[in-house]
């Protein structure tokens, strides 16, 4: 609720001790919730000051900016796959919280042993992966696995290499972080393999590349696409098997949003050949849409800075690196290549909103400022 998140809002400015400057889109739902927010927080002050116990306060002289936006302000962007690791692993691989349980390799015998995992702040290898594309966090662990096992001192011993006494003493002393590490190195790289297995499975190429193109409005080639030429072959591609069926709901609704002069028979066109009916309530839900602002027979507006400042291709992912073999099983330079960044041209309208605030250059015209008693501007 609209209560409950002002709440929320005000637990965290005050937790943080910020009084920001409010920004918000003029006309939206979420300029209401910043005036109530601004309004919970001067009561709080207030508290505060007569309480006899003022111990909030917060710089007056560079005051936070606080962004609130609403879903009607960016429907698309959450229905697009991403490829960066994080995102990948959150959207095809079934975990609880921050939980990853899986099959590794055990003992001389390589017995398979159930294993959970945190994917969190405690995982080094995690924290410098989950915000890199695929193909850049494929190479980065390939590399960084080949690099530890030329320093460590027990991955000598573990190829059988001939070492002196004091080197074996040193890389006896080594093996429970050398455990540690090749663990890690080979759940994160087992990982990668499970996500690229299940990005072919699931056709994922070729669900994303419609996606992009219909996003951007134009191919990797910088061909403007429209809906005439996009209508067909997706309707084809929602009659094959393999594509799952979140996915295909993912499609129609970007297709919904992003192409112009869509009618109620292109999505009927689109139902019947995705196979979803009335009882699944798929239907409905797409019809819900309006409820954030999208209308079938109109496209909306484009926010301004939706397109990649570049349509240039991307160079392909860098071949894998020389390792040691027999420690770990690592995916090859071929099932790598499969990701392209022609894959991830689409830029969200909130990643140049954001930059324009914090340069202060945020459009005033678009985006009212609400600040609150004694406060100094907000950019």
């Amino acid at each position: 609720t609209q209560g409950g998140i002002v709440t929320g809002l005000l637990t965290v400015c005050v937790t943080l001790c910020e009084r920001p400057t409010i920004r918000a889109k003029k006309g939206s739902k979420a300029l209401e919730t910043a005036k109530k927010l601004n309004l919970a927080l001067e009561h709080f002050e207030q508290q505060c000051g007569t309480g006899g116990n003022p111990w909030f306060k917060p710089s007056r002289d560079a005051p936070a900016t606080l962004l609130l936006v609403d879903r009607s302000d960016d429907p698309l962007s959450p229905l697009l796959h991403e490829y960066t690791y994080q995102a990948m692993v959150n959207d095809l691989i079934r975990l609880h919280g921050d939980r990853y349980t899986y099959q590794a390799a055990s003992g001389a015998n390589k017995d398979k042993q159930t294993k959970t995992v945190l994917l969190n702040e405690a995982d080094p290898l995690w924290v410098k992966l989950r915000h890199l594309h695929i193909a850049d966090a494929i190479n980065t662990v390939l590399e960084d696995f080949e690099r530890f096992t030329k320093e460590n001192k027990a991955a000598h011993m573990a190829k059988g290499a001939e070492v002196d006494l004091k080197q074996m003493s040193d890389a006896i002393r080594s093996l429970p972080q050398y455990t540690e590490l090749l663990g890690k190195y080979s759940m994160h790289i087992e990982l990668t393999r499970k996500c690229m297995r299940l990005h072919e499975e699931r056709k994922l190429e070729d669900v994303v590349t419609f996606e992009q193109n219909m996003a951007v409005g134009q191919d990797p080639q910088g061909k403007a696409t429209k809906k005439d030429e996009v209508l067909g072959p997706l309707v084809q591609l929602l009659s094959q098997g393999g594509v799952e069926e979140s996915d295909r709901i993912r499609l129609v609704m970007v297709f919904i949003i992003t192409q112009e002069g869509v009618t109620e028979s292109d999505i009927d066109e689109l139902v019947r050949a995705a196979k979803f009916s009335d009882e699944d309530g798929v239907v409905q839900g797409l019809a819900n849409l309006r409820l954030i602002g999208v209308h079938y027979k109109s496209a909306p507006e484009k926010p301004s800075g939706m397109l990649s400042s570049t349509l240039n291709k991307f160079p392909f992912i860098k071949g894998s690196a020389e390792l040691v073999s027999g420690l770990v099983q690592l995916p090859g330079k071929s099932a790598a290549q499969t990701f392209d960044y022609d894959l991830s041209r689409y830029r969200p309208p909130l990643q140049f909103v954001m930059q324009d605030a914090l340069n202060s250059k945020l459009d005033s015209t678009l985006y009212e400022t609400i600040v609150g008693k004694g406060g100094g501007g907000g950019g």
